[in-house]
């Protein structure tokens, strides 16, 4: 049962989130995230390598 559970918490956040768009425009958002994701864990990594801390 639990599992069904994620499947439509999964299904609300994606009606939520893409709702009133187009597929090319979700599939366009989904890639942007995608590449941000891997720019902030380049960001992190080469920040660890030299050092800097960042405190929020």
């Amino acid at each position: 049962m639990p599992q069904m559970r994620n499947i439509y918490a999964m299904s609300y956040i994606s009606r939520k989130k893409y709702s009133g768009m187009e597929m090319s425009d979700a599939k366009r958002l989904t890639t942007m995230e995608e590449g941000n994701a891997k720019v902030k864990k380049l960001l992190a990594e080469a920040m660890v390598r030299i050092g800097i801390q960042v405190t929020r």
